[in-house]
């Protein structure tokens, strides 16, 4: 097909405006695996759009797939998605992960796509076994997924972002132990795997795997709404008060928010994480 430079343009303006770490990411995606420009693509977890633009781009002779989680990224989606001329258009699907075979080919009957990406597409899910197989069953017979996932177990603690001199050593020692705790769940899905877990899972499923790791640093605000969230009760998921609540007394979580928010509040702190990236195609 001809090539279409305003199209182009625009694609890359968009792709442009992510941010360098998240920038990185898309592009050690798309350099896992080589895309043709005919493939079908299906991304499982659009959100704001990071690897459909640049999926977009790639493919101008075959079709781009992407699932959302909510409504508000479905809507925010389709405003830019309606900037594209139509044939160019990825096809956007608010559906849970299980759902997800059913609504594609219910729109496009025997569908099956030759990459399947995802950017912290699986890390929540509560029946991960279950979602690798609906997947699967979405896959070419030679195609391949990539995913890239941030391991919460092994990223950045709290309690490590905060000068615990002020406190007691008793105190601080409390505080890192719930913190440790709290990464080693093993009934809460954000906390219970790690990167040899979801290796497992899919080599159980009948793929090959590729995996490598990184620790990517990067810069985090902490504003008043972040330490907010953070300190808020009664939350599902449950929030880090919630999480320190099953270790700690009220009364020290009150202290901890009160040195978070003489130390971090309004300013940048370098945030570390873990993320996973696995390359799986299914066994000839």
């Amino acid at each position: 097909s001809p090539d279409d430079p305003a199209r182009d343009r625009w694609l890359q303006r968009t792709i442009g405006k992510a941010g360098e770490q998240v920038g990185w990411i898309r592009d050690r995606i798309f350099s896992l695996s080589p895309i043709q420009r005919h493939h079908r693509i299906l991304d499982l977890n659009a959100r704001t759009g990071l690897l459909v633009w640049e999926a977009v781009r790639r493919v101008p002779e075959g079709g781009v797939y992407a699932r959302v989680q909510n409504a508000q990224d479905k809507n925010a989606l389709e405003e830019l998605v309606a900037r594209l001329p139509e044939l160019s258009r990825p096809i956007l699907l608010h559906e849970d992960l299980q759902d997800l075979a059913e609504a594609l080919w219910t729109r496009t009957p025997g569908l099956r796509c030759d990459r399947i990406l995802g950017r912290n597409a699986l890390g929540q899910c509560a029946n991960r076994p279950t979602a690798i197989q609906v997947i699967k069953s979405l896959l070419a017979e030679d195609g391949i997924i990539i995913l890239a996932e941030t391991i919460p177990r092994h990223s950045q603690r709290i309690s490590a972002l905060v000068d615990t001199s002020e406190l007691t050593k008793a105190w601080a020692q409390r505080w890192q132990k719930a913190d440790q705790a709290i990464t080693q769940s093993a009934t809460d899905p954000r906390f219970n795997w790690d990167a040899e877990t979801l290796q497992s899972q899919f080599q159980k499923a009948g793929f090959r795997v590729q995996l490598s790791l990184e620790m990517m640093p990067n810069q985090v605000y902490i504003s008043p709404s972040l330490l907010q969230r953070w300190f808020a009760k009664d939350r599902q998921p449950p929030s880090y008060y919630d999480q320190l609540l099953e270790h700690l007394s009220a009364k020290d979580i009150a202290a901890i928010q009160q040195v978070c928010q003489r130390q971090l509040q309004n300013q940048k702190v370098e945030w570390r994480s873990q993320i996973a990236f696995i390359v799986a195609q299914t066994k000839q």
